[in-house]
């Protein structure tokens, strides 16, 4: 195992996303009926105040002895009946979308738009029990419940870069709380990528981040108390795919994969800068069911110093 490599980021790579994201989002909640509760409620948020409970029970008790025949029974079975149903579409399956770790932290984002803070104890390669986790919070994006579509854990700069919603918000990594002035969120992102370059370490003084903005790249210095636009430059189609290593990108758009040279784009030679490489997966027709099938979301990667990976199908 590569030294560098912490005991969160070692479980990363070994058990991917084997987080039970679904067990501690029920016993967040300390309601004993998480079965008849809907997500948002067994994670504590929003819940009703509990006026709105004792209305309840009353209109229940009402119901009871207004209702003397049968009918009223049946009315209060069919009642029953229709909530089950409702909080049965309420319960969909709780998934983990994103995953990062910074020390022994792992915070992982999920298909309702929540971010979960696990705390995991040390792990050697030589052992073959599974780490013991510890579950600390969970925080609500409160974006309609969008997924969380990346996530990236900087140390130095106590910040959690949260990308949901086609919005890049910043958090504190302590609290997990928004922050304040200096680092408004960045609207209408489809994807973000941390510049490898720079070590991602305790004692960091910044961060380059590498935003893609519809057709526009975006280069921000980001540091403890500042976000601050370095460079910008646009692009023919929309982008997929980011990945940043120092002067150069690779990002895969609705039509080629490609490297662009940012030293060639700030001289001003924009046309020299970008290299084309292999063209991005296309939708396609299916023959016999005449749908269109759209192919998978490209992925771009560094695997080295000035080297980068992409992934593409076939």
């Amino acid at each position: 195992m590569d030294p560098k490599f912490t005991n969160a980021e070692y479980i990363l790579r070994t058990l991917a996303v084997g987080l039970p994201v679904d067990d501690d989002l029920k016993r967040h909640n300390n309601d004993t009926d998480a079965r008849r509760q809907s997500l948002t409620q067994r994670l504590g948020l929003n819940s009703p105040p509990a006026k709105d409970k004792g209305k309840g029970k009353g209109k229940e008790r009402d119901t009871e002895t207004a209702g003397s025949g049968n009918s009223g029974g049946d009315d209060d079975e069919g009642d029953r009946s229709a909530a089950k149903k409702a909080s049965k579409k309420q319960h969909k399956a709780t998934r983990a979308e994103c995953v990062d770790a910074v020390d022994n932290n792992v915070y992982v984002g999920t298909n309702e738009g929540h971010i979960l803070h696990y705390a995991v104890s040390p792990v050697t390669v030589e052992t073959e029990e599974p780490p013991e986790q510890h579950f600390v919070c969970t925080i609500d994006m409160k974006l309609g419940k969008k997924r969380i579509e990346q996530l990236i854990a900087l140390p130095g700069q106590d910040k959690l870069v949260v990308l949901c919603a086609s919005t890049l918000s910043f958090y504190s990594l302590s609290e997990l709380r928004p922050v304040g002035s200096g680092m408004p969120p960045i609207r209408g992102v489809s994807c973000v990528a941390l510049d490898e370059r720079v070590p991602r370490s305790a004692d960091a003084e910044y961060a380059g981040l590498c935003v893609a903005c519809l057709r526009t790249v975006q280069i921000y210095r980001l540091s403890k108390t500042e976000l601050r636009l370095e460079q910008e430059f646009a692009v023919a189609s929309s982008i997929g795919s980011i990945s940043h290593y120092g002067n150069y990108v690779c990002l895969a758009d609705t039509e080629t994969y490609k490297i662009i040279d940012l030293h060639k784009v700030r001289r001003g030679a924009a046309d020299d800068a970008q290299l084309p490489l292999l063209p991005t997966q296309q939708p396609q027709k299916d023959p016999q069911s005449g749908k269109i099938i759209r192919p998978p979301r490209p992925s771009t990667l560094v695997v080295g110093p000035n080297e980068f990976m992409f992934l593409t199908a076939s």
